[in-house]
């Protein structure tokens, strides 16, 4: 599917979490004030964006799932959803992808901005700034959260303020169900008899 490449017109096609998704990754790629100057890691927007479910920034569900973290595999909580808005950010040319490569061959995502995504990240609204820049910010100091991974989980670190907050991708929740046993019925259409061979052997 093509889409125009007018930012104006992207704009209108994006729905709420998309342009909020924008915004949290232009927050994370800005350097002295400019915009998409750096690259954010898969693991870290994975747990904010996990954060944001849980403080209803983001309109998604999530479950647990195997992701490379630190070099070994671990279950976290991902969100599907989130990972199809990424997804349609990229083929509206709004974001990149960069893979990168650690010393022990272990590889990871990190996302960045195109010069489009930069011009439709300014058109985003109060009503969609806002919510992330709770998030994604101190509520002490005002300054933008470090995002840091621990064994245990990662975390949203403010070091001006001391202040260090789970993002609680790691918790994963116990769900309560209840298990019905189902005898399913099969009808045998005709009687088994074993195969002989030619000359009754």
């Amino acid at each position: 599917m093509e889409f125009s490449s007018k930012p104006s017109e992207i704009f209108t096609k994006m729905t709420p979490e998309q342009k909020r998704l924008l915004y949290l990754i232009g927050l994370y790629t800005e350097i002295n004030g400019q915009v998409g100057k750096q690259w954010m890691k898969d693991l870290s927007l994975k747990a904010v964006l996990i954060k944001g479910v849980r403080e209803k920034v983001f309109d998604w569900d999530y479950a647990p799932a195997s992701v490379m973290y630190m070099g070994t595999r671990k279950i976290i909580n991902v969100t599907q959803e989130g990972q199809n808005d990424l997804n349609h950010l990229r083929i509206f040319g709004l974001i990149s992808r960069l893979r990168l490569g650690t010393i022990r061959h272990f590889f990871f995502n990190a996302y960045g901005l195109t010069p489009i995504g930069i011009n439709v990240f300014r058109l985003i609204q109060k009503e969609d700034r806002e919510p992330i820049d709770i998030l994604a910010h101190c509520s002490k100091c005002g300054k933008l959260f470090e995002i840091t991974s621990e064994q245990k989980s990662v975390y949203m670190i403010c070091s001006a303020c001391n202040q260090k907050v789970d993002t609680e991708v790691s918790d994963i929740e116990s769900v309560q169900y209840m298990c019905v046993p189902k005898w399913l019925k099969v009808k045998l259409e005709s009687q088994w008899k074993p195969v002989l061979r030619k000359g009754g052997d």
